[in-house]
């Protein structure tokens, strides 16, 4: 009658072509049917399967095409040319490095940009080095290096390469003339300030300064007049001066007779020494009496030989507390010890009510005016220098 028969065991096999079945048996359903699934083999060609159940078989045939190429990629584009983006034709001394970087860039043969494509970088002429030697260009498409010269005058070359592709970088090496001034100071400074006279200059210093922040050390190139004798000093400037404030000259120094030749550099080293207040002065005192503090001022940079400049020391009051000083600022006359040492003397009355009396000591170096400058005076000459202490006297 034809009707579908349910719950018949049905076999697959794959006679050829290799491949596999999956699953190689099962019943046949309430329709009578049955499935699997055919995984060919890897030939190519004609693949026969054979599903059987009992006596009776039927045939699977199936074609295996061969297998369509893979696409071939897009070939990646080929750098084209290197270009000199900035940093040539500088000058700079001999063993400096250049103020500004050399930098290159990569582009394609559409003129696009191109990122991570090695640069290297060689000396050529000259001696010297580059930092970094090596580097892949950024997503701009460039890549750049610092160059220090080598010692030797003259034309040095740089060439940066990437591939078959080079660039030169030319600088020249020029001899530096004048004074280059090296100072150290014991303790950081936010300004030096330096000042020149003498040659021709005569007694109104040139003055120049160099600016950081926490500086123990600096360098300073004075282009001076050659076939002259100048007198450099300094002065470091305490970082606690601030706007309305003195500034506090806590060292200062001099180099005398720097000769200056024609096309030549003279180096010169100004090392700046503390400038100290040691004070002496009773701890305690009855009320009503007379007090006297004396101190020491010393300058080891002896910069107390400007003739316009006058010694001031004085004592001042320091906070408030709960007493009352009349003359809480105390002026004193300096008595010279040594070239670099003062001594100073103040006397006033403590008041009579009980208490702490804080003070601060002081003593400087102030001139009066300098001739042909347009700033203060006291701030531009670095014969200024200043040196403060603390102290705190028990009334009973």
């Amino acid at each position: 009658k034809g009707e579908p028969v349910s719950g018949i065991e049905v076999s697959w096999e794959v006679r050829e072509g290799g491949g596999s079945v999956s699953p190689e048996s099962g019943e046949t359903d309430g329709e009578g049917r049955t499935s699997t699934s055919w995984t060919l083999g890897e030939a190519s060609g004609s693949q026969v399967m054979m599903a059987s159940a009992g006596d009776l078989e039927v045939t699977f045939q199936a074609e295996a095409l061969e297998p369509e190429p893979e696409p071939e990629p897009e070939p990646e584009p080929e750098p084209a040319e290197l270009r000199v983006v900035s940093g040539g034709d500088q000058e700079g001394p001999p063993g400096g490095t250049l103020p500004e970087a050399l930098v290159v860039e990569v582009v394609d043969a559409e003129g696009d940009r191109m990122s991570g494509i090695e640069v290297s970088w060689q000396v050529r002429e000259g001696g010297g080095s580059v930092t970094p030697e090596s580097g892949e260009t950024d997503g701009e498409g460039r890549a750049s290096t610092s160059w220090t010269l080598g010692g030797a005058p003259g034309s040095q070359v740089v060439v940066a390469s990437a591939g078959d592709l080079e660039v030169t970088f030319r600088a020249t090496a020029e001899p530096e003339t004048g004074v280059r001034v090296e100072l150290s100071s014991p303790s950081p400074t936010n300004e030096f300030i330096v000042a020149v006279d003498g040659g021709s200059f005569g007694t109104t210093p040139q003055v120049s300064n160099v600016e950081g922040t926490s500086m123990t050390s600096a360098s300073l190139l004075l282009n001076l007049p050659s076939g002259s004798d100048y007198r450099i000093r300094a002065i470091a400037v305490d970082p606690r001066g601030g706007s309305g404030t003195f500034p506090i000259m806590f060292a200062s120094g001099k180099q005398e007779g720097v000769s200056v030749e024609t096309d030549a550099l003279t180096e010169v080293s100004v090392d700046l020494e503390p400038v100290t207040v040691e004070i002496s002065a009773p701890s305690t005192v009855n009320g009503g009496e007379p007090i006297e503090i004396s101190w020491t001022y010393t300058d080891p940079g002896a910069a107390l030989d400007r003739p316009q400049s006058r010694l001031d020391g004085r004592v001042n009051y320091a906070s408030t507390s709960n007493l009352d000083l009349t003359g809480s600022q105390v002026s004193a006359e300096g008595t010279r010890i040594s070239d670099t040492e003062f001594r100073f003397t103040a006397t006033f009355t403590a008041p009579s009510t009980p208490g702490t009396l804080p003070f601060q000591v002081s003593a400087q170096t102030f001139p009066l005016s300098i001739p042909g400058t347009s700033r203060a005076g006291w701030f531009v000459d670095p014969s200024v220098a200043r040196g403060e202490s603390r102290l705190s006297i028990e009334v009973r």
